[in-house]
């Protein structure tokens, strides 16, 4: 059991490693990811504890991690996300556990994630406060406790434009259910409906209490509002109306909800809306206008990527003729159908890529396509095109070596492709 002693210990641990791997008061990206390796060795020995039921030692490691991987944040370059993964891990363990923590840790742990929060550390970072403070509400059992919590919301602060943060609202909602109930918990969540976290524990309630109506104008009011969410999908309301519409048999509704989230970026509504015209009995009425439309709508990445796995091969043609760095991800699907076509898009995109190369990692970019073009079955092909480029950039020496090199691997595991043998010769000639 790691005593007091042992736990400063570790914190000294955490600080040496920091002082080692800084430059003049700043953590570079490389020296950041050393010391958050050090910090997730140590929440290892958080999680040895755990398993031994040892929760409130776990639990003051993972504070101290979180706390010292906060303060880092603030002079450090951690754009690999490294320091991000030690604090979310951190929380999710210190929330698991506070889940289900012993009647004889709560007040151990209730004054520890208050004392925590308090740290100006996260007044620069309140997101990270509010998250903390979050979990302490597992432990509110009376307006004392509730107002140690209040207290700290002027510490952590508002966002920049001025609003709440969402968790303290999140917060301030758990914390009014356990001392006044859920009616005044109800009102409270009400009168901040426009507030996106809260509507969708509207939602989730209205739609588990089986109340659709008010689930379904909760979420067409927002949707109305807010389509689109970030990373290229519908806003999350489109996928509560899909559920609904799905539990309720409403099938007008619910196809055009499917189709609303497919044509709004997440392709993998696609088979569902397939399904659902086929069940009608009107997908090959549907097929053609439907790609059309969906070619117009998406990414050509992800339309490329949709006509892939749905085997539409002569449309993907179509879309790789347009974009051929598309060869790259589906140059092995393509050519078992369309192999002449397939290689001279390779070879177009070779030669164009090599033209306007210039250092040796774009000459590596070069070699890395032609490799793809070897994996298609037609290593003989590539190897000659490998030739061909030697002879044409002779004045380029680190070119040279690079392709020299991949020569050499091409050749050791042989150079005769099955394609090529059922092909013919003339059939696969890129030149």
């Amino acid at each position: 059991m790691p005593s007091n002693q042992q736990l400063a210990d570790l914190k000294k641990q955490i600080k040496a490693s920091i002082r080692r791997n800084s430059d003049r008061g700043f953590v570079p990206y490389s020296g950041c990811n050393r010391i958050c390796a050090e910090m997730m060795s140590i929440m290892q020995m958080a999680e040895d504890w755990v398993n031994t039921d040892e929760h409130q030692q776990a639990f003051d490691i993972y504070i101290m991690v979180l706390l010292e991987a906060v303060k880092l944040i603030s002079r450090a370059d951690t754009s690999s996300g490294a320091a991000g993964d030690v604090i979310h891990n951190c929380l999710y363990w210190i929330d698991k556990g506070c889940q289900t923590a012993d009647q004889d840790n709560h007040e151990h742990f209730f004054d520890t994630i208050i004392k925590t929060a308090k740290n100006k550390a996260f007044k620069e970072w309140p997101d990270y406060g509010y998250r903390l403070l979050k979990i302490a509400v597992y432990f509110v059992h009376d307006q004392k406790q509730a107002q140690k919590i209040y207290g700290i919301f002027p510490i952590l602060g508002t966002m920049y434009d001025g609003k709440d943060y969402p968790d303290k609202l999140l917060i301030t909602l758990g914390i009014i259910e356990r001392l006044d109930g859920k009616k005044a918990a109800d009102k409270y969540l009400m009168d901040n409906i426009h507030v996106p976290e809260l509507r969708i524990i509207a939602v989730e309630n209205a739609i588990a209490a089986e109340h659709y109506p008010f689930a379904e104008k909760l979420c067409i009011e927002a949707l109305k509002k807010d389509p689109q969410h970030n990373f290229n999908k519908p806003a999350p309301w489109a996928y509560y109306l899909e559920e609904l519409y799905a539990k309720t048999a409403n099938e007008e509704k619910h196809t055009e909800m499917v189709h609303f989230i497919l044509f709004h970026g997440d392709t993998s509504y696609f088979k569902t809306l397939k399904e659902l015209y086929l069940k009608q009995e009107i997908w090959e009425q549907k097929r053609e206008p439907l790609w059309q439309e969906l070619s117009n709508a998406l990414m050509a990445q992800d339309f490329a990527y949709l006509l892939a796995n749905e085997d539409e091969v002569q449309k993907l043609l179509e879309v790789i003729k347009l974009h051929k760095s598309y060869i790259i991800n589906h140059g092995k699907k393509l050519a078992k159908s369309f192999p002449v076509e397939a290689y001279g898009i390779y070879e177009e995109y070779i030669l164009e890529e090599a033209k306007e190369a210039s250092d040796r990692r774009k000459y590596k970019n070069v070699c890395r396509i032609i490799k793809n073009l070897s994996e298609t079955a037609v290593k003989p092909k590539a190897i000659k095109l490998i030739d061909q480029l030697s002879e044409m950039y002779q004045r380029r020496p680190a070119m040279l070596e690079e392709l020299a090199e991949l020569k050499e691997k091409l050749s050791k595991t042989g150079i005769e492709g099955e394609t090529e043998k059922e092909l013919g010769e003339d059939q696969v000639a890129l030149t």
